[in-house]
């Protein structure tokens, strides 16, 4: 295997499902820089195998199932890693990760178990007079900036007309690590049955009241995460309907509608985005074969494009055939009565995604394969994020340790900056090299040197702490002890028997303060 060029290692591995890769880490420290490093990661995201292949349905019930959607045989119960209080659901998946609706909200990563919890947040308008309010969640994945972010919509309506007052909006930015509150949502949620939200391609997608048609859910805003603005898509007009539950879906990539009345449930797709003349009937589908009033979501096509699953009132699972227009029930074993089904990709995507463990990780895979220049600018994502880190005053910014992630205190912050720059320094760098922005080289050493420092950093707050924490262990024992001989004992230098101050010549007392020691 040494002999294998890097190329080949690579283009194996990132074929193969989650599990394998993550027994495989522990083959050789360069597989395990390999496969942990960004570039890997995204890679193997973007892998058309993985994409048909290796998904899993996430099922959200009493507890959280995994289940197969190649075999579609039994479901796996998943025991999340973290406390939570309650569990309202999961909604949407994307790139692998899940957002529990939990106290607290929780992102997470079935596959890799790696999670975050995410800090309380809180509604800073003042509600209106009369007024009751409802709060909405929406999660999905900004390509730009490369960030996971978290919608949060809280609303306001009368108590007794249910007329929307005003609205709040905030999001969270797992880069960041928090909340913020950006322009209100103005429109209102719609009171719907089914999925009303969803996340396609950066963008999330919410049903919303046509302000011209009093209670008819038939826009769909378009929230673009990046630039932070709304867009309407509007929804083919056949669908406009009074009396019809309109849901919101995404399938297999193209954005879905979902309308199901008393007698029928009709889905159209969305065959080009943006396009409203490209909305197309996929299916049709009423009783028998289904029950009045079910709410379908679809989930996903087969292999060979000529059924789709779907999931039927959140209680079982159908295969509808295209062609034939039959349903054929699919029985999981494990699958609990009432259950919330999402399609999730397998991937490695790292929720701790801060810059400074993503360029962390691409110096070990280059230093590890010992990549000349020129490969190291082809094999790693380094020339596009390490701009800032050719000023040598610009050290402290790159340091997670030295922006009060540890402690705020300016004097740790100096010594984090100290002891980067004595690392540059041994590295042989001159402020020439330090300025040269085109030599890969340079800034790998750099890059090399900031990780070093902030190692050396956290070993060293890590034993003040033990230290600290060692003496108070101390000091409890030794006030234990002190309070021990002062209750049973006496005291020091008491007259008692067996006391420190006690009359040795007495040979009873003596005696018998020996077998209590030996004792």
């Amino acid at each position: 295997m040494p002999n294998l060029p890097f190329e080949l290692i690579e283009d194996i591995l990132r074929r193969l499902p989650v599990k394998s890769l993550k027994r495989f880490r522990a083959v050789a420290k360069t597989w395990c820089c390999l496969i942990d490093s960004e570039n890997f990661i995204n890679l193997h995201l973007r892998q058309p195998l993985i994409s048909t292949s290796h998904r899993n349905l996430i099922i959200g019930g009493l507890g959280v199932y995994s289940v197969d959607l190649e075999a579609l045989d039994k479901a796996h119960v998943i025991k999340p890693p973290f406390y939570y209080k309650s569990v309202d659901g999961i909604s949407n998946s994307c790139n692998g990760i899940v957002l529990v609706m939990s106290d607290p909200l929780v992102l997470w990563n079935t596959f890799s178990r790696e999670y975050v919890t995410l800090p309380n947040c809180s509604t800073e308008m003042q509600a209106p007079f009369e007024s009751y309010s409802k709060v909405a969640y929406g999660f999905g994945y900004d390509s730009e900036s490369d960030d996971y972010k978290v919608v949060r919509v809280a609303e306001f309506r009368h108590k007794i007309t249910h007329i929307w007052m005003a609205s709040e909006t905030k999001i969270y930015s797992l880069r960041s690590k928090s909340w913020r509150r950006i322009g209100d949502f103005p429109y209102a949620l719609p009171f719907l049955r089914g999925n009303w939200r969803v996340h396609l391609n950066g963008v999330m997608h919410t049903l919303v009241e046509d302000p011209e048609e009093f209670e008819a859910a038939a826009v769909i805003m378009a929230f673009n995460l990046r630039t932070e603005k709304h867009t309407p898509i509007m929804l083919p007009s056949e669908i406009r309907i009074r009396g019809v539950d309109v849901s919101l879906d995404v399938l297999d990539g193209c954005l879905c509608v979902v309308c199901t009345s008393r007698h029928r449930v009709v889905i159209w797709v969305m065959k080009e985005y943006g396009v409203r003349k490209s909305w197309m009937k996929l299916l049709t589908i009423s009783p028998p074969l289904i029950e009045r009033n079910d709410i379908v979501k679809p989930l996903t096509y087969s292999r060979d494009g000529t059924k789709v699953l779907l999931n039927c009132d959140d209680k079982r699972l159908l295969w509808y055939d295209l062609a034939n227009h039959t349903a054929e029930e699919v029985v999981v074993e494990g699958l609990p009565f009432v259950f919330y089904a999402e399609v999730c990709v397998e991937s490695l995507v790292k929720l701790d995604n801060s810059l400074v463990y993503q360029l962390l990780t691409d110096v070990l895979v280059a230093r590890s394969w010992q990549l000349g220049d020129e490969e190291l600018a082809g094999k790693s994502s380094l020339n596009s994020s390490v701009n800032l880190l050719c000023l040598p005053q610009r050290l402290l910014f790159w340091s997670p340790f030295a922006v009060g992630t540890v402690g705020n205190s300016s004097c740790k912050e100096n010594w984090n900056l100290v002891i980067m720059l004595r690392s540059v320094q041994e590295k042989g760098l001159n402020d020439q090299e330090l300025d040269d922005a085109s030599s890969p080289s340079t800034r790998l050493c750099l890059m090399a040197a900031v990780a070093e420092a902030t190692a050396v950093s956290m070993a060293l707050a890590v034993m003040a702490e033990a230290m600290e924490a060692a003496a108070v262990v101390v000091m409890e024992k030794a006030v234990a002890v002190d309070m021990a001989y002062r209750e049973g004992d006496g005291g020091y230098g008491s007259g008692n028997r067996g006391g420190y101050g006690g009359d040795c010549s007495n040979s009873e007392g003596d005696f018998r303060s020996k077998k209590r020691r030996r004792r």
